[in-house]
């Protein structure tokens, strides 16, 4: 049984590195760079050709920080376009953190005083590798902000900012968000309840997510301030906060500081910073925090020095290794009091210390940033304050190291050390989202470049030999790669080979050229520098051969024969297609399957060729060599499982292999005869059928020998007929005693082991079936199963021995039916014989009529069919030498496209197991070999094949095959009803189904991959309350390609204002859905009341507030302003004593949360001003008089003693009076 897989392809991956470095080792220095006063790097990040490019600031002789950004060379020199800058207003300064982008450009963080000179602001500048500007922006926002960090987000190419910014008497935390052009999209507020906080640091997610770390300072009751670290987890589309938390000593007093924050290969998060040890006036250690992906604490590590002083970290990198790298600043180097910058590795695991260094010259350096190298060594940048370059108190300070720390020179191991972490506990903040504003500006300013001065400080001695290199056979090499750095100069150059391709001339250069070289081999450089210091490195080249093939055509069918491919021993070839039998390389058309593929074959060079491969229906001629063979007037043709096929020629039997190789195996070239023995002196004359059984025996008709005859073990046997003389009779019996009149078809019947010959001449009655019984002992016993008769086949079921068969060709049987062709003027049809009740109908064609219609098999006509084959599935091929191939097909016959002519007479048919036919192509003297359309894909129509991907939980499918003949094993197949179902697994994984079929005795399984993936799993919660007015911000999250609401919009977050459930259903990458459900539940805001406003005079104290002030959902809290003349804001009805009018308004919170606000005015009425008028009047005894003057501000009069007067109510009353008399007037 010969089982095809669905193959997965291993290529061959070549690398060049044959013998020599993965990685080439860096040069390592420690330098430092300046231009005025306080000068300073703050980011770093390496190129692809090992330049570093650097931000920070550097200072105006004025000592004004600058907007700068450098390029060092990977020796640790300034290029010559040093650094840019920018003066005037919006002035351009401290230039914090640059990132390389996707589109291959770097983005600059800095900040920018406005116009005015009033505000800081956030800018941000894209620039070129060169430092050349793209854009520049401006992120004007209502305070002073601080950029402190930024990424790019990795969804969108966004940007993403976190920093700070200033209030009057307070910082708060900002994250900023704008796209990939610097356009402002979206700012947030992290809500921190403390005076001042910070985000420090960001980073993204697995899922997308922006994860912000910082510290803010919140006072501890009864007394004390502690500074804590926050982690903060926003939404990257909309900004929205969807967890906090802080990480603290509870309510302890002490300080904790995050600096840096990575994500780490778990989808947890690593923080690096600095905390105190028990009070706020302790030392400072290095204090690291591994987190979970929930953000839940996996260990937290102090790191402390030997001495009592700060050490801090700013900086963490993940090496390659996955471990750590931390870099800051430590004082345990000098015990002066100044610091040094110092390295660190920690394990990622445990927070062990791998190894530690401090680097500095006891001058007070400091690390603001490490990155790992190409070389998988570090660069660490920062400042100096040592006497360096430049006058100014600082200079920019660079480390270059190996991969453990080690550098050129003020490098020391570090005392630093695990320590004992102050107890660090997670507490979950409530999260409040509070939009923060900006503008993005576009400035016009364009940076001008400067020269910045340099020093190498040290560089030890380095000696690079070269790239190790593959060359042709021959090549002279001139090593340009070679490289020496460090040390003293001068240098000595020393290069020598074992093999002599050396020149002696040039073997002192450092960049020599070598004699032609014509074996693999390898040079040593040695170099001495001035102070005799020797180094040495080797460089390895190994020669290859060229990498020139012959062999692979141009065009194929699917079906064409396998190209041996020609290379040079030691050439790889690679590409679809290609294979290697352990002695050459050869093409495959049907594994490199439809489409143009590239071949490649490697060697000291590369060559590529291009195959096209054109999918089914398509015809190849399967001869590719006749050097020990050839094919004449072919006749019959049968496939073998493996593709070869065996062929009758005009005097001899023929082999074709599958690389199209003809090779004779029996017979003479030319000569015919009848002769018996061994293969090579055997003689035929006119062999028509052929078959091979599965025991590997070959039988074949012999026409003019009149005879069935048997290819095996090199030898040819005649089984029935005459010999050693041809005689041409009818009779039946033993194999020796049967005569045949005209053998001439041949097929071969397994389960009833034997064989069945045509007989086919011109005489209608001397045209049979017969059968030769193989059972051993049989003696090949010959019978008549059918023909012989008169009668003329029709479509009425007839016995086969009354049928007359006119001129029957080649035969072929699926050991149900047997299938005949005759070609017969008087016929043109194919007859079909049930071998099980012996009778005999007409089957397709119309009886004495030619034609070449297509359609329903009785009405459709053939001129001379002649070759029959049956599929798996009872279709039938045939050969009609009106030079075309007719398929009966589900009983429709059409005919098989050629639109080149290639089909030429074709005589005997045979089914490759694979799925193509072969046929014996006369006209031409040729192989044909056809491709069945959707042979390949037959057996898996009913599945998902769009990509052959389900869902957990999806409906299962009913496998409906073209080729109906075959059975399906495998995960999820199930027969039900005499159909093949297959059911999705329920667990997710790549499953394997198969589907077994056969055609005669060759077995074949096919097999395909079907892959279970998992649904989306979609988490809403379950509930939202919001207050009457405001939205819920319904988030589906991100990762999927649909998102469909029950509102009907169809995007991944929507705003939902009012009580009621929200389903969302998401589609994913897959196809696969899931489906969530949140209620929303709208709670009405309370009914607040102020009260009615109020009169008062000037010095009167009021209540206000309603009765009640509020209802709805109580308990309620209540908020009173403005404050300072009111007793008590938190009060329903408090009392006030406004010295004016003033309005107050109530702000009532109810127990949900929900807010609700009114006012009440209360107006304050100046005093009226009393006037008495004269301040004595003198009247006669009973003589009445009027008193009073001219009101002012009073609204009502009061007169006393009222007795004497005419109206006491009103300004200017008539007293009359008998005796002196004093008035009060209210």
């Amino acid at each position: 049984m010969k089982t095809s897989y669905l193959q997965i392809r291993v290529c061959i991956v070549i690398f060049f590195l044959v013998t020599g470095k993965f990685l080439m080792a860096q040069p390592l220095f420690q330098s430092m760079a300046g231009l005025s006063q306080t000068d300073e790097a703050t980011y770093a990040f390496q190129a692809k050709d090992s330049s570093y490019t650097i931000t920070g600031y550097l200072s105006s002789p004025l000592d004004i920080p600058w907007f700068s950004c450098l390029i060092l060379d990977k020796k640790g020199n300034v290029s010559s376009a040093a650094a840019i800058q920018s003066m005037g207003f919006p002035n351009l300064y401290h230039a914090k953190k640059i990132i390389p982008v996707r589109d291959k450009n770097y983005v600059i963080l800095g900040g920018a005083m406005n116009g005015a000179g009033t505000n800081l602001d956030m800018v941000l500048m894209k620039v070129n590798p060169s430092l050349s500007k793209i854009w520049l922006k401006q992120l004007i926002g209502p305070n002073d902000e601080f950029g402190m960090d930024i990424i790019e987000d990795v969804e969108d190419e966004g940007l993403v900012i976190a920093g700070t910014d200033s209030v009057p008497g307070r910082r708060e935390a900002i994250v900023i968000k704008t796209d990939k052009n610097g356009v402002f999209k979206w700012g947030q507020v992290i809500p921190l309840q403390g005076i001042y906080s910070t985000a420090s640091a960001v980073t993204q997610a697995d899922n997308m997510d922006i994860v912000v770390t910082g510290f803010y300072y919140r006072p501890l009751l009864p007394a004390g301030i502690a500074v804590t670290i926050f982690v903060c987890v926003l939404d990257n589309k909309t900004g929205h906060i969807k967890n906090l938390y802080y990480l603290s000593r509870g309510n302890v007093p002490g300080i904790d500081l995050a600096s840096a924050i990575i994500s780490t290969p778990d989808k947890g998060f690593l923080l690096a910073g600095g905390q105190t040890k028990g009070s706020i006036s302790s030392i400072e250690d290095v204090l690291v925090i591994k987190l979970k992906s929930d953000l839940s604490i996996e260990w937290a590590r102090s790191y402390s020095s030997n001495l009592a002083m700060t050490d801090m970290a700013y900086s963490v990198v993940k090496a390659s290794d996955n471990n750590f790298v931390i870099g800051g600043t430590t004082y345990d180097n000098n015990g002066n009091g100044s610091a040094d910058g110092f390295l660190m590795k920690i394990n990622s695991t445990t927070g062990n210390v791998l190894w530690a260094n401090c680097y500095g010259t006891s001058n007070n350096e400091h690390f603001n940033v490490v990155i790992e190298s190409l070389d998988r060594g570090f660069l660490a940048a920062g400042k100096s304050n040592a006497a360096g370059i430049t006058s100014g108190s600082s200079d920019m300070y660079f480390v270059k190291t190996n991969n453990t720390g080690g550098s050129a020179c003020n490098t020391k191991a570090s005392s630093i050390h695990l320590g004992s972490a102050e107890n660090i506990i997670s507490t979950v903040l409530p999260r409040k989202d509070s939009a923060y504003p900006c503008i993005a500006s576009t400035l016009s300013q364009t940076p001008i470049h400067v020269t910045v001065s340099d020093s190498i400080v040290c560089a030890p001695l380095q000696v690079y030999a070269g790239n190790d290199t593959t060359l042709c056979p021959g090549t002279s090499l001139t090593i340009w790669s070679s490289e020496v750095s460090g040390g003293k100069t001068p240098y000595l150059y020393t290069w020598t080979n074992p093999d002599g391709f050396m020149p002696p001339a040039e073997s002192n250069k450092l960049h020599p050229t070598t004699s032609p070289i014509t074996k693999s081999t390898f040079f040593i450089f040695s170099v001495r520098d001035g102070t005799g210091e020797t180094k040495r490195d080797t460089m390895r080249v190994t020669i290859k051969p060229h990498s020139a093939f012959t062999g692979l055509k141009d065009d194929y069918c699917t079906s064409s024969p396998m190209s041996p491919l020609t290379a040079d021993s030691g050439v790889v070839i690679i590409g679809p297609g290609i294979h290697f039998n352990g002695s050459f390389w050869y093409f495959n058309p049907e594994d490199a399957g439809p489409g143009t593929h590239i071949i490649t074959s490697i060697g000291c060079d590369t060559t590529k060729d291009t195959a096209i491969v054109h999918p089914a229906p398509c015809i190849s001629d399967l001869i590719s060599d006749t050097t020990n063979g050839s094919v004449t007037i072919p006749q019959g043709i049968f496939t073998d499982c493996d593709g070869t096929i065996y062929l009758t020629n005009k005097t001899n039997i023929a082999r074709i292999d599958t690389f199209g190789v003809v090779t004779r195996i029996a017979g003479h070239p030319t000569e015919s005869g009848y002769k018996d023995g061994w293969a090579d002196s055997a003689k035929m004359n006119i062999p028509c059928g052929i078959i091979k059984t599965h025991d590997g025996v070959i039988y074949f008709t012999d026409n003019l020998n009149y005879s069935v005859r048997m290819l095996k073990n090199d030898s040819v046997y005649t089984i029935a007929g005459s010999y050693p003389v041809a005689v041409s009779a009818y009779t039946d019996g033993p194999g020796n005693v049967a005569r045949f009149i005209a053998p001439y078809g041949l097929t071969y019947d397994q389960t009833r082991n034997c064989l069945y010959v045509s007989e086919s001449s011109p005489v209608p009655a001397n045209n049979r079936i017969r059968k030769i019984d193989l059972t051993p002992g049989k003696n090949y016993m010959v019978t008549t199963l059918l023909g012989g008769g008169a009668t003329t086949v029709s479509t009425t079921p007839i016995p086969g021995t009354q049928a007359k068969l006119n001129q029957p060709k080649h035969i072929a049987t699926d050991g149900q039916y047997l299938y005949i062709t005759d070609q017969h003027p008087s016929a043109r049809v194919i007859y079909r014989y049930n071998l099980t009740d012996s009778t005999i109908v007409l089957y397709a064609g119309q009886m004495g009529l030619s034609g070449t219609t297509d359609g329903p098999r009785l009405s459709a006509k053939f001129v001379m069919p002649t070759g029959v084959a049956t599929s798996c599935s009872g279709d039938l091929f045939i050969t009609d030498q009106a030079s075309m191939l007719r398929i009966i097909h589900r009983d429709i016959v059409s005919t098989y496209p050629d639109p080149y002519s290639l089909i030429n007479t074709p005589q005997g048919i045979s089914t490759f197991v694979k799925g193509f036919v072969d046929v014996a192509n006369t006209g031409d003297n040729n192989v044909l070999r056809l491709t069945i359309k959707d042979w390949k894909v037959g057996p898996w129509i009913g599945l998902d094949t769009a990509d052959f991907t389900y869902c957990v939980g999806e409906s299962p499918d009913t496998l409906t095959p073209l080729y109906d003949c075959g059975s399906y094993a495998g995960p999820g197949i199930s027969l039900a009803g005499g159909k093949y179902i297959f059911t999705p697994p329920g667990v997710p994984g790549d499953y394997f189904i198969s589907y077994t079929y056969q055609v005669g005795y060759c077995t074949e399984t096919v097999y395909h991959r079907i892959r279970v993936v998992a649904n989306p799993s979609l988490s809403m919660p379950d509930s939202a309350a919001i207050c009457s007015g405001q939205s819920a911000l319904l988030d589906a999250g991100p990762g999927y390609i649909k998102y469909v609401w029950s509102t009907s919009q169809t995007t991944r977050t929507i705003l939902a204002g009012t009580t009621g459930n929200y389903w969302v259903e998401v589609t994913d990458s897959n196809g696969c859905k899931d489906r969530d459900t949140t209620f929303v539940l709208a709670r009405p805001r309370p009914t607040v009341d102020a009260g009615p406003n109020k009169n008062i005079c000037v010095g009167d104290t009021v209540k206000v507030g309603g009765t009640p002030t509020a209802s709805g959902n109580g308990p309620f809290s209540y908020a009173w302003t403005p404050n300072g003349d009111i007793s008590d804001t938190t009060l329903a009805n408090p009392a006030v004593w406004p010295a004016t009018t003033r309005r107050y308004r109530v702000w009532v919170t109810d127990r949900f949360g929900c807010m609700e606000k009114d006012s009440v005015t209360v107006t304050v009425n100046p005093l009226p001003v009393p006037n008495v008028g004269a301040p004595m009047y003198r009247t006669c005894d009973g003589q009445p008089v009027q008193i009073g003057g001219p009101a002012t501000g009073g609204v009502s009069y009061s007169w006393k003693p009222a007795a004497y007067l005419n109206n006491p109510s009103i300004f200017n009353p008539v007293a009359t009076v008998t005796s002196n008399t004093f008035f009060v007037l209210t």
